[in-house]
């Protein structure tokens, strides 16, 4: 939920303020990452997020969807696509906004995401995020027959 300050300064017809996007990748076996669309490094919450040139577009929150985000990822290093080639399981990602001058306070964040697929090239890496896939889930979590819960019947 955006601060106060944030909102007056969103409204304002002009304003001095910088809001950076923050992004934090999670994997099993890997350090976390910390990028910020920043040409410079940013300290948030004692944390340095690495400057990197990206673009995220956030999932929308229509409500009636689980819809997905994306993120594209420029001017790519071999070794950041070498680690993708060897990444057990599936990484998450949480993109935060923070003000410049308010570094340690959380604006807007989209929740852990899901890595569901992922593209690279020597310019690049795009990925879709998702979130959990709750509505696959089997509910209730078993069928009730004769063999599996004999006291019923």
């Amino acid at each position: 939920m955006p601060t106060a300050d944030t909102v007056r300064e969103l409204m304002a017809e002009t304003t001095g303020q910088a809001f950076i996007q923050l992004i934090t990748i999670r994997a099993d076996g890997f350090d976390t990452g910390y990028m910020a669309a920043n040409t410079e490094d940013f300290v948030s919450r004692g944390r340095t997020y690495t400057g990197v040139e990206f673009e995220f577009t956030p999932p929308k929150r229509s409500g009636q969807e689980l819809s997905k985000a994306k993120i594209r990822i420029s001017n790519v290093s071999l070794e950041l696509i070498e680690l993708i080639r060897t990444v057990q399981g599936i990484p998450t990602f949480e993109e935060e906004i923070v003000a410049a001058s308010r570094p340690d306070v959380v604006e807007v964040s989209s929740g852990e995401l899901l890595l569901e697929d992922i593209t690279y090239d020597v310019a690049s890496i795009n990925a879709n995020l998702g979130y959990e896939k709750i509505f696959d889930e089997l509910y209730p979590f078993a069928r009730y027959t004769p063999n599996t819960f004999p006291a019923v019947f």
